[in-house]
């Protein structure tokens, strides 16, 4: 009888035992599999904040074109007639291509450094925009005023008489700062418009099933994002 109560107690102490080590082992991979899961859910935000970011950069410089570029890209006289703007700040939209180092190690690896550039490009625009704008405001606008106040606020001013006027130097630095302006934004919104596109379809590849948010232009080259 001692025998097979022992047999009985060292049979139940092996089953608390298994059960033990059995709950144990599930616990682990369920959270093993709860920080996975965590770690994928963080890193598809980043990402999301990054293309967010892109779109709102995007819209910024889509909808400068359209108010204040577009009227006068064909006419010659538009490095006057391209109105200063009030300070811009690219910072609010920056994107933290830092905080996407985890896709280095993963198919979508260029895309940091492509997200890079195009934040570049859009500070570039930003920059670009202020200090043509300081110029406008800061030199033409005082040289127009005096123009005017010479020949006469009711009189017409031909743009040859008010470049004569401002002086040589002023119209040759808003010349040039206005083609310089035209191209970058062209260029930087062509470059958004391709990674609008090409960037989404690469980190679904990395995070099947995630939702990662896109963008795509509409009439005007303003974007809408999806998810």
């Amino acid at each position: 009888m001692d025998e097979v109560k022992a047999l009985e107690l060292t049979v139940s102490g092996l089953v608390t035992l298994g059960a033990a080590y059995i709950g144990a082992r599930f616990a682990f991979r369920f959270n093993t599999q709860q920080q996975a899961n965590s770690l994928r859910d963080s890193r598809v935000e980043e990402c999301n904040r990054a293309m967010l970011n892109l779109f709102r950069q995007f819209n910024t410089l889509a909808s400068y074109r359209k108010q204040w570029l577009e009227a006068h890209r064909t006419s010659p006289g538009r490095h006057l007639n391209v109105q200063a703007n009030s300070p811009q700040d690219a910072a609010p939209h920056a994107v933290n291509v830092a905080a996407l180092a985890f896709l280095l190690s993963t198919d979508a690896h260029a895309v940091p450094g492509e997200l890079a550039l195009l934040d570049d490009g859009y500070r570039n625009c930003i920059q670009l925009i202020n200090t043509r704008s300081a110029m406008h405001r800061e030199e033409y606008q005082p040289a127009l005023e005096a123009a005017v106040k010479h020949y006469g606020a009711t009189t017409r001013i031909h743009g040859e008489l008010v470049e004569e006027w401002v002086g040589p130097r002023i119209v040759a630095s808003l010349r040039q700062a206005t083609d310089d302006l035209y191209e970058i934004v062209d260029s930087t919104i062509d470059a958004f418009i391709k990674a609008g596109v090409d960037v989404t379809p690469r980190l679904k590849q990395v995070f099947p099933g995630a939702r990662i948010i896109s963008f795509v232009p509409l009439e005007g080259y303003v974007a809408k994002a999806a998810a």
